[in-house]
């Protein structure tokens, strides 16, 4: 079982789905879509999921591709959608921050990502989508390692990149 967000104007609806979040669309398409026409993001979508959708739909729908569209909608962001971003950008300012404080000779890859993981969400964060401490040369390049228990020695550079999510609204952060 899974959370899968789907993004609404007033509010975003958290449901619940066995499976995949592929299954968990084509249940939502087959039981809440209205009418005979769907706009779909031909760009973003691969050709396996639009010819699954049109499978599931059984030709009962037209698919139309609002690709311009939604690129319009995504740029425009009202006052609450601004400061929804501006929060997760602080909140996962404040996390990286907040672990560049805290580190000292000895301290663990492990240890520093859960100092960041836990000042996100005392800091106001639903999620992390992914969170990467690299210690030293050997991680350093792969910016989507798990931490290790590598300690931070003298003179080690450390690589932060993360990112929290905020009522649905992503700040993605490296330093």
């Amino acid at each position: 079982t899974g959370t899968y967000i789907f993004r609404e104007k007033e509010s975003i609806k958290r449901r619940y789905f066995e499976d995949t979040p592929f299954k968990a669309l084509l249940s939502m398409l087959k039981s809440e879509v209205k009418g005979n026409k769907i706009g779909i993001d031909l760009k973003y979508l691969s050709n396996f999921v639009v010819e699954n959708i049109k499978e599931t739909l059984k030709g009962n729908y037209e698919m139309q591709d609002i690709t311009g569209l939604i690129y319009k909608l995504r740029a425009i962001k009202d006052k609450e959608e601004i400061e929804r971003f501006k929060k997760a950008a602080e909140i996962n300012s404040k996390a990286i921050n907040y672990a560049i404080k805290n580190l000292y000779i000895g301290i663990t890859e492990q240890e520093i990502h859960s100092i960041i993981l836990t000042k996100m969400l005392q800091e106001g964060a639903d999620e992390w989508l992914q969170t990467t401490v690299a210690v030293g040369k050997q991680n350093g390049h792969d910016i989507y390692n798990q931490p290790t228990d590598k300690k931070v020695e003298k003179g080690d550079v450390i690589r932060f990149d993360t990112t929290a999510v905020y009522k649905g609204y992503i700040s993605d952060n490296s330093k």
